[in-house]
């Protein structure tokens, strides 16, 4: 086995050589022999090897342990040899403490067999003090002595940054007390594009949910004027950031132009553009336009501002130059600028109505003035002819597609103050039809075959009486009413002329029935029939009759009543 072991190059420096280990078989089983090499050599023995045998030589399993370390505010710091009762004050003339090292305050970390870690806080001024003392305790291997340097537990060494429009954004030496106009100074001041303001990002010790605090700070009047309070005292890890014109520019902003242009639209903004090369590109203002309103509205972005909407009023030229003090063609815009050119108040082209009908000169007429009414058009078309049918003056308008307006056209007349005078919208159309004798009637009525050939459609055409009611007319030309059918006088109504829908009034045992006018309508309305789950009709009541047999019923009791009180 040596010669083996000799042949191989002998042992490395971390070969364990107390227990080689050595697997042979033996009766069809392996077998694990370990062989103490030194044990061998000392006795001048030798392990003779069979067919098969492997060697295995382990590295030593336990590392070196006898050192302790120092770390932290020493100028020597690392590992060192352990020598038997050397303690903490060996160890710090071996590691040379640092000028700032903080002796009121270190800890030793002890590691102990079973693997946990324990540490212990200790004195260094007093073991420096007294050598060999209780607080100067004996190091125990892989002991690690921490030292702490004093700016640990101070703000000395922590730092405050700031960023942005400033010449030399940088990050520099916190020291208690200092200001924002303090590190404006140290780094350079503002720049040329700076808008002066920005903010100040601080951390916030009192909250988990708001790790920072965003504070809003006005550099430029810090910076002027020291004693301000906008010069904000500053806290170690305080990051500063001042605001350039460019922050507020996004990629791709544009300026908005609407209302009286010709070409209204959305245009790049170039950090450049004026107001007169928008007008410009828009094609300039319309015939309605008002040069003398032209409002723009602009995100304020000033601390006072805090990122509001503003207003601005302007008045521009032919050459669309700004008047006033603002005067000239360089009025500059910002990113986002809304333009709004507004129209002259009183202008507005051409709004026609128009007459049809018994006027003397029909067709299209523009309304000249405000709030023009009915009556007005009539006079402007010459009024009346000979066959006009006054009381049957209609209008249609269009607009909101409201159709036919309902007209009292003797009030209209006779009134020019009338509800009915309607004022006129463009695209309405007043109709004054021909003189009508006819009232028209349909609906429910027992007309019968024979007045068929009087008849277009369901509508029965007959004669005009001057005062007559629809009644009238109903029983002397249509037969009455079919009840058969459903038909009810309560149902009666009446559509006069100008389009006023008249009904019967019911006073319980009489009834009044619309007075007819010339051209009118009467329709006879019917009762939807009613049926039961059986599909059978069900039986109406008469209300009519019932109320008459009531109070004749308590007309006969209160007559019993008083006969009954004479005779006693």
């Amino acid at each position: 086995m040596l010669d083996l072991l000799e042949w191989s190059g002998g042992f490395k420096s971390d070969a364990y050589l107390k227990q080689i280990e050595l697997k042979r078989w033996v009766d069809d089983e392996e077998k694990l022999i370990l062989i103490d090499y030194r044990d061998l050599k000392k006795n001048k023995k030798d392990f003779k090897l069979l067919d098969g045998d492997r060697i295995m030589v382990p590295y030593i399993p336990i590392q070196y342990q006898n050192f302790v370390q120092v770390g932290g505010a020493v100028n020597i710091p690392g590992e060192y040899e352990l020598n038997p009762g050397m303690r903490v004050s060996d160890l710090l003339a071996k590691a040379q403490l640092a000028d700032n090292a903080l002796l009121e305050t270190a800890f030793i970390y002890r590691f102990s067999p079973d693997g946990i870690t324990d540490y212990k806080q200790l004195d260094l001024k007093a073991i420096l003090k007294s050598p060999g003392s209780a607080e100067d305790i004996l190091l125990l291997p892989k002991d690690d002595l921490k030292i702490f340097a004093g700016s640990k537990f101070t703000d000395t060494n922590f730092k405050v940054m700031i960023a942005g429009s400033v010449r030399d954004g940088n990050s520099y030496d916190y020291k208690p007390g200092m200001k924002v106009s303090e590190i404006v100074a140290l780094s350079g001041g503002l720049t040329e594009s700076s808008l002066g303001y920005g903010y100040l990002k601080r951390k916030n010790l009192g909250s988990l949910e708001n790790p920072f605090d965003y504070i809003k700070v006005d550099f430029r009047t810090a910076f002027n004027n020291p004693k301000s309070a906008a010069n904000i005292e500053l806290k170690p890890k305080d990051e500063l950031k001042v605001f350039a014109a460019d922050d507020f520019i996004e990629q791709n902003a544009t300026i908005d132009i609407n209302g009286a242009v010709l070409s209204p639209g959305t245009y790049d903004y170039d950090g450049e553009v004026t107001l007169k090369d928008i007008m410009t590109m828009s094609g300039g203002i319309k015939m309605s336009g008002d040069a003398s309103r032209v409002n723009i509205y602009r995100v304020d972005l000033s601390p006072e501002g805090q990122g509001k909407t503003e207003e601005i009023t302007l008045e521009i030229d032919k050459q669309f130059n700004v008047l006033g003090e603002d005067g000239g063609d360089n009025y500059l815009l910002r990113p986002y600028d809304q333009i709004f050119v507004r129209e002259l108040p009183e202008f507005r082209l051409q709004e026609n109505v128009t007459i049809q009908g018994e006027v003397r000169w029909p067709g299209n007429y523009a309304l000249t003035k405000d709030n023009e009414k009915i009556s007005d058009i009539i006079k402007r078309s010459g009024g009346f002819t000979d066959e006009a049918f006054e009381e049957g003056i209609t209008l249609f308008r269009s607009k909101d597609s409201l159709g036919y307006l309902v007209i009292d056209a003797q009030d209209l007349l006779n009134n020019p103050n009338s509800p009915s005078n309607y004022i006129l919208k463009p695209g309405d159309r007043v109709i004054i039809p021909k003189i009508s004798n006819v009232v028209g009637i349909s609906g429910a009525v027992k007309s019968g075959e024979v007045l068929q050939q009087y008849t277009i459609g369901t509508r029965l055409n007959v004669p005009f009486h001057e005062g007559k009611n629809a009644l009238f007319y109903i029983e002397n030309y249509a037969g009455g009413i079919d009840r058969k059918a459903g038909a009810r006088k309560r149902l009666i109504q009446v559509r006069q002329p100008g389009g006023r829908l008249d009904k019967v009034r019911n006073y319980g045992l009489f009834k009044i029935y619309p007075e007819v006018q010339k051209g009118a309508e009467i329709f006879v309305g019917a009762e939807v029939k009613e049926v039961d789950e059986e599909g059978r009709e069900k039986e109406k009541i008469d209300w009519g009759s019932v109320i008459s047999n009531t109070v004749t019923q308590a007309t006969a009791i209160l007559t019993l009543v008083i006969l009954i009180q004479q005779i006693q």
